[in-house]
Protein backbone atom coordinates (compact mmCIF):
# COMPACT_ATOMS: atom_id res chain seq x y z
CA UNK A 1 0.00 0.00 0.00
CA UNK A 2 3.34 1.76 0.57
CA UNK A 3 3.74 2.14 -2.72
CA UNK A 4 0.39 3.24 -3.82
CA UNK A 5 0.25 6.03 -1.44
CA UNK A 6 3.59 7.09 -2.72
CA UNK A 7 2.46 7.55 -6.54
CA UNK A 8 -1.53 8.22 -5.63
CA UNK A 9 -1.47 11.13 -3.08
CA UNK A 10 -4.13 13.31 -1.96
CA UNK A 11 -7.59 12.96 -1.92
CA UNK A 12 -8.26 13.51 -5.75
CA UNK A 13 -6.25 10.39 -6.05
CA UNK A 14 -8.10 8.38 -3.71
CA UNK A 15 -10.58 6.52 -5.86
CA UNK A 16 -8.03 5.72 -8.70
CA UNK A 17 -5.28 4.56 -5.73
CA UNK A 18 -7.96 1.72 -4.59
CA UNK A 19 -9.16 0.45 -8.29
CA UNK A 20 -5.64 0.37 -9.31
CA UNK A 21 -5.17 -1.55 -5.76
CA UNK A 22 -8.09 -3.90 -5.92
CA UNK A 23 -6.78 -4.56 -9.37
CA UNK A 24 -3.19 -6.00 -8.17
CA UNK A 25 -5.33 -8.04 -5.73
CA UNK A 26 -7.52 -9.40 -8.27
CA UNK A 27 -4.42 -10.44 -10.18
CA UNK A 28 -2.64 -12.01 -7.16
CA UNK A 29 -5.64 -14.33 -6.71
CA UNK A 30 -6.36 -15.41 -10.18
CA UNK A 31 -2.46 -16.71 -10.28
CA UNK A 32 -2.88 -18.41 -6.86
CA UNK A 33 -6.01 -19.85 -8.73
CA UNK A 34 -4.65 -20.78 -11.83
CA UNK A 35 -1.11 -22.45 -10.61
CA UNK A 36 -2.19 -23.76 -7.17
CA UNK A 37 0.12 -20.85 -4.83
CA UNK A 38 -0.27 -19.81 -1.94
CA UNK A 39 -0.08 -15.66 -1.78
CA UNK A 40 1.01 -14.65 1.17
CA UNK A 41 1.14 -10.81 1.93
CA UNK A 42 3.04 -9.41 4.48
CA UNK A 43 1.61 -5.74 6.61
CA UNK A 44 3.41 -4.29 9.16
CA UNK A 45 2.58 -1.71 11.26
CA UNK A 46 3.45 1.78 9.79
CA UNK A 47 3.92 4.46 12.61
CA UNK A 48 3.32 7.37 11.21
CA UNK A 49 0.03 5.22 9.55
CA UNK A 50 -3.12 7.37 8.46
CA UNK A 51 -6.56 6.40 6.62
CA UNK A 52 -4.84 5.29 3.76
CA UNK A 53 -2.75 2.59 5.37
CA UNK A 54 -6.25 1.36 6.98
CA UNK A 55 -8.34 1.85 3.77
CA UNK A 56 -5.30 -1.00 2.35
CA UNK A 57 -5.45 -2.76 5.36
CA UNK A 58 -9.45 -3.35 4.38
CA UNK A 59 -8.94 -4.12 0.93
CA UNK A 60 -6.59 -6.74 1.73
CA UNK A 61 -8.98 -8.67 4.69
CA UNK A 62 -11.61 -8.31 1.54
CA UNK A 63 -9.37 -10.00 -1.26
CA UNK A 64 -7.61 -12.89 1.30
CA UNK A 65 -9.03 -15.61 2.09
CA UNK A 66 -7.31 -16.46 5.39
CA UNK A 67 -5.66 -13.99 7.87
CA UNK A 68 -2.96 -14.94 9.88
CA UNK A 69 -1.23 -12.59 12.43
CA UNK A 70 2.01 -13.04 14.20
CA UNK A 71 2.35 -11.24 17.22
CA UNK A 72 6.13 -11.00 18.38
CA UNK A 73 7.01 -12.76 21.55
CA UNK A 74 11.21 -12.93 22.39
CA UNK A 75 13.86 -12.96 19.70
CA UNK A 76 12.60 -15.40 17.45
CA UNK A 77 9.54 -16.76 18.73
CA UNK A 78 5.78 -15.79 17.80
CA UNK A 79 2.46 -16.20 18.01
CA UNK A 80 0.92 -16.74 15.25
CA UNK A 81 -3.17 -16.19 15.32
CA UNK A 82 -5.64 -17.28 12.78
CA UNK A 83 -7.89 -14.22 12.46
CA UNK A 84 -10.23 -15.44 10.06
CA UNK A 85 -9.93 -18.43 7.59
CA UNK A 86 -12.72 -20.62 5.95
CA UNK A 87 -11.56 -23.97 7.16
CA UNK A 88 -10.39 -23.21 10.75
CA UNK A 89 -11.97 -21.98 13.91
CA UNK A 90 -9.87 -18.55 15.35
CA UNK A 91 -7.17 -20.08 17.15
CA UNK A 92 -3.44 -18.98 17.79
CA UNK A 93 -0.47 -21.41 18.89
CA UNK A 94 3.53 -20.53 19.24
CA UNK A 95 6.02 -20.44 16.99
CA UNK A 96 9.40 -20.15 16.16
CA UNK A 97 11.06 -18.82 12.87
CA UNK A 98 14.68 -20.05 12.19
CA UNK A 99 16.69 -20.33 9.21
CA UNK A 100 15.03 -23.19 8.20
CA UNK A 101 11.55 -21.79 8.41
CA UNK A 102 8.63 -21.80 10.38
CA UNK A 103 9.09 -24.75 13.59
CA UNK A 104 7.81 -25.33 17.00
CA UNK A 105 9.15 -23.20 20.11
CA UNK A 106 11.74 -24.65 22.24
Amino acid sequence: MTLFCTVFSGRGELAERHQKFNKHLTCLKILAHEFNLAVVIVVTPDPSSSSASTAGMDAISYASTARVMLKERCGTQRTAQICDSPLMPETECKIRICAGGIADPE
